[in-house]
């Protein structure tokens, strides 16, 4: 297992974040310190925040009660849960993963949403009826 891993990264790392930013689904990477090191192209268009606003952000400046810094504090997975989000002010589904060093210390969380259909559905019947 340990070679198959090895392998596969050797295959990702030169494009690891181009792969990252294809995939559909919002993306948003902080470090240990709470801070936002990533977000890929469908956060950007989907939660509809650009890269240059959010990099470099402090969560727990903002937003300290974000799923991200839970995950941080515990680093324990939350897979396909769906809870309010403080950032963006809806429900969402979405599953966060902590990001272990070689002492298996958390060092940073995955954020992979899954806002596609339930943030439209969400718009529309929130939407004001004319």
């Amino acid at each position: 297992m340990v070679q198959e891993n090895e392998e596969l990264f050797n295959l990702f790392k030169n494009s690891f974040i181009e792969v990252l930013d294809r995939i559909n689904d919002p993306i948003i990477v902080v470090n240990k310190d709470g801070n936002v090191v990533y977000v890929n192209e469908a956060y950007e268009y989907q939660v509809g925040i650009s890269r240059e606003r959010i990099l470099g952000k402090n969560l727990y400046r903002k937003y300290p009660n974000d799923k991200l810094l839970q995950v941080l504090k515990t680093g324990q997975l939350i897979e396909g849960e769906e809870h309010f989000n403080e950032t963006l002010g809806y429900n969402i589904v979405a599953s966060f993963m902590p990001l272990k060093d070689a002492e298996g210390q958390t060092s940073g969380v995955i954020g992979v949403g899954n806002l596609g259909c339930m943030n439209k559905l969400y718009k529309h019947l929130r939407a004001p009826s004319h």
